[in-house]
């Protein structure tokens, strides 16, 4: 419980960290393009006639004019001070003629239409006006949609271009940071996802928050004013932003299985299989024209709502279940979002913001850093459970090959024994013989006999090099593999014979991996310059052990571990050491140098 308490803190800590780091790059990011000091007015212009069919009015922007049929033409008109020599406006999703005291100025999506574009993508451009004296009577004509039933009016501003750009960096600068941002974490995920290509479970925990992260950051680059103003190419973008926005249910699905360790989850699979299959519908349908994806971004507001929804209750049904800290923390991020796209549908409606997604961008920040930190501390665990896993592999190699060499000295000991008891069969015959060629004193012949009799002897060697039997037989299997590799190798182990607070199984291992490591090390040197010192010292209740051996040099650091040579990766051996020694009150220790390696080993027995 403590364990788990701690954990959350930690994830508090760590997030309070990250916005706090984010607010403050945001501000001053804001605050450092403060430059609209030029001595020009800026105005904004948020009063304007507005007159289409039989009606006209004064309206105040930004508004909506709903109820519309296609072509139907919209005259906005509205009066621009004589010092103003530019002016900046939007067009959404429809075309747009802009004429400054009857003086044609500017024309776009006229003449655009496609099965994709039946309607011209979103536009923000800054005219520049004619040179004049008197005030300028600008007047726009929008041209309603083919497929919506409404003109979005948004406020023109007036004033010198440079301002203007100044003003709008001041006012975009926060949402230049976050798509930033999010591009960035993606492609750094994914880079780091690249690292992982021949392990795809490991992989998967960055490749898919990646994907999430660089489809939202498309979106929001896709739909920035300033990006659509510099780019000069608004149906790159149009497609971009729209299908990056369409792709987000996917990897949102895929992070959530691997974050909260819920892969085998039916209701999140077929989650997955819909928001794939939504994903192709509306691709397929965007392109051929059928349903325009501005069109369909109505429904992908209220599909991603339910998304949200069905997250919530998935993981809300596991929490009662198992009552897992993370997943509270997740249910509780997953409600944020929930009532962030709930907020984002009703601002696109009723336009209380004038800035859209807005709520929906800056919710999905934080929800991502939530779900990137319950990632990685499950892509944490897995790796850990994944080394424990090599571990008890390489373990167990050790453990059979000890079984293995006690196996071949058993066999060879009733192989011995049976020569014994033949021997004692035939010893009574040997005693006459010997006997009888003694009373005839022929000792030549006598000495020739007991010498053929003690070549007969089966010659057993069962060398000691410590009082504990088991790991005496490992020590022994290493030896002799050494010495069959021409290397030098000098003992002086203590190592007793009981111990209670370790196993002999494991001081086995540390010995095995000490001197397989040290071999393997040795094989590569040329023969005459290979040896290995290993020694082992009993100070009250710790053993320690230090071992060198002769090396190429040739290591690559990893913290307080090198990598192997054998393999990709870290040396498990090593990992095996390290691990062994810590849950037994002690220390591992490993340093390379020019032409040895040295190990030093210490543990409680």
């Amino acid at each position: 419980m403590e364990k788990k308490s701690s954990n959350f803190i930690n994830i508090i800590i760590t997030t309070s960290i990250v916005l706090l780091f984010y607010i403050i790059v945001n501000h001053t990011l804001i605050y450092s393009t403060n430059t609209s000091n030029s001595g020009v007015t800026i105005y904004n212009i948020n009063t304007v006639t507005v007159s289409y069919g039989d009606k006209e009015y004064n309206a105040t922007l930004p508004c909506r004019i709903s109820d519309l049929k296609p072509g139907t033409v919209v005259k906005v008109q509205y009066r621009v001070a004589p010092d103003a020599s530019s002016i900046y406006f939007a067009s959404i999703y429809c075309p747009i003629e802009v004429y400054a005291s009857g003086e044609h100025l500017y024309s776009y999506g006229k003449n655009s239409k496609t099965s994709l574009f039946l309607d011209p993508p979103v536009l923000y451009e800054i005219v520049n006006l004619p040179k004049s004296y008197k005030p300028y009577d600008v007047t726009m004509l929008y041209t309603a949609s083919n497929t919506r039933n409404d003109v979005v009016l948004y406020p023109p501003l007036a004033g010198d271009s440079i301002t203007i750009f100044h003003f709008l960096i001041e006012k975009e600068g926060k949402y230049v940071l976050n798509f930033l941002f999010f591009i960035s974490l993606g492609l750094i995920l994914m880079f780091f996802a690249i690292f992982y290509i021949k392990s795809p479970k490991h992989g998967a925990f960055f490749l898919w928050p990646g994907l999430m992260a660089l489809s939202s950051g498309l979106w929001q680059f896709s739909n920035n004013s300033l990006v659509i103003l510099l780019t000069r190419y608004p149906k790159i973008l149009y497609i971009t932003g729209f299908i990056s926005m369409f792709f987000i249910g996917i990897p949102l699905c895929e992070s959530t299985k691997r974050s909260l360790n819920m892969e085998n989850s039916k209701p999140l699979r077929y989650l997955t299989f819909i928001e794939i299959l939504t994903f192709i519908i509306t691709l397929a349908f965007g392109i051929m024209g059928i349903v325009p994806f501005q069109k369909s971004f109505h429904f992908y507001q209220m599909f991603l709502t339910a998304t949200f929804l069905c997250l919530a209750l998935i993981v809300f049904q596991r929490l009662i279940k198992e009552r897992k800290w993370s997943d509270l923390w997740f249910f509780l991020a997953t409600l944020f979002m929930l009532l962030s796209s709930v907020l984002e549908y009703l601002n696109y409606q009723i336009h209380f913001l004038d800035q859209m997604m807005l709520i929906f961008q800056d919710s999905l920040f934080v929800f991502s850093i939530v779900l990137g930190i319950l990632g990685g501390i499950e892509s944490s665990r897995i790796y850990k459970q994944s080394l424990d896993t090599l571990e008890l592999k390489n373990n167990m190699k050790l453990q059979t090959q000890t079984i293995e060499t006690s196996k071949e000295k058993l066999e060879l000991m009733i192989t011995h024994f049976d020569d014994i008891r033949k021997q004692r069969h035939d010893l009574k015959h040997h005693i006459r013989t010997m006997s009888d060629l003694l009373e005839k004193k022929k000792y030549i012949e006598l000495s020739t006999y007991l010498s053929s009799i003690e070549k007969s002897i089966p010659n057993f060697s069962n060398k000691k090099y410590c009082e504990n039997v088991i790991v005496n037989s490992t020590i022994e299997y290493y030896i002799e593999t050494a010495l069959n590799a021409d290397i030098e190798i000098n003992t002086n182990l203590e190592i007793p014979r009981s111990n209670p607070h370790i196993s002999d199984s494991e001081i086995s291992v540390i010995l095995g991996n000490l001197l397989e490591n040290a071999i393997a090390a040795c094989s590569v040197l040329p023969k005459g310059g290979r040896y290995i010192n290993i020694n082992s010292q009993k100070k009250g209740e710790m053993l320690f052990i230090t071992m060198d051996n002769s090396s190429n040099g040739n290591y690559l650091p990893n913290g307080d571990l090198f990598y192997s040579t054998k393999h990709k990766g870290d040396a498990i051996g090593l990992s095996s050491l390290k691990s062994i020694s810590e849950r037994h009150q002690g220390s591992a220790k490993f340093e390379a140098l020019e032409n040895q390696f040295r190990s030093e080993i210490c543990v409680r027995l």
